[in-house]
């Protein structure tokens, strides 16, 4: 995630999306779905179909204001602030729990 102002990223809010597709087809990841109805309908026609098979689910949050403190400013075409983190997802019987990840130093962070 990068942004101009480093106080921009002193949260980080990322939506989960699910799957609300026909259920006689097996679930896909967005990526699958898009590249199976590529071929038959326009782009515009594409991102309404796409936005009816997938929700928002909720949000994974993380404050990351002592992460901001430490970032440096990055040069290219504009100078901006980059964090670099992934989002990992625990899938149980009934429940799902998610968290964001980064690297910090040498060892990993789970917020």
């Amino acid at each position: 995630m990068t942004a101009s102002q480093k106080n921009s990223l002193k949260t980080i809010n990322i939506p989960i999306m699910s799957y609300r597709g026909d259920s006689i087809y097996s679930e896909k990841w967005m990526d699958e779905e898009k590249r199976k109805i590529s071929h038959c309908i326009s782009i515009s026609k594409q991102t309404q179909f796409r936005a009816a098979l997938y929700s928002t689910l909720c949000h994974v949050e993380a404050d990351t204001i002592e992460i901001c403190e430490s970032l440096k400013p990055q040069v290219g075409a504009a100078t901006f602030y980059e964090i670099s983190f992934e989002v990992v997802l625990a899938l149980g019987l009934t429940e799902l729990k998610a968290y964001i990840s980064w690297v910090e130093s040498v060892s990993s962070h789970t917020n």
